[in-house]
């Protein structure tokens, strides 16, 4: 989405979204965090082949949270 609309409107959406989930806080913050990165990512990769591979990077080296509790 960022990679499109721009970082701004990727994280307001997603905001949006997860204030109307309903899901555990600590799992909606986790989610308000990698969208953020997501969104960053997003907002400076030149084609989507490059978010994904960021993105998976980003998992790789720890950027991304897998579980609420990390």
């Amino acid at each position: 989405m960022a990679h499109e609309a721009g970082e701004t409107v990727a994280i307001v959406v997603t905001d949006m979204h997860e204030s109307a989930g309903g899901g555990p806080p600590e799992e909606n913050q986790m989610d308000r965090h990698n969208n953020r990165v997501g969104a960053a990512i997003g907002s400076n990769a030149d084609s989507q082949e490059e978010v994904r591979s960021e993105c998976m990077e980003a998992v790789h080296d720890g950027r991304l949270m897998t579980s609420p509790s990390q």
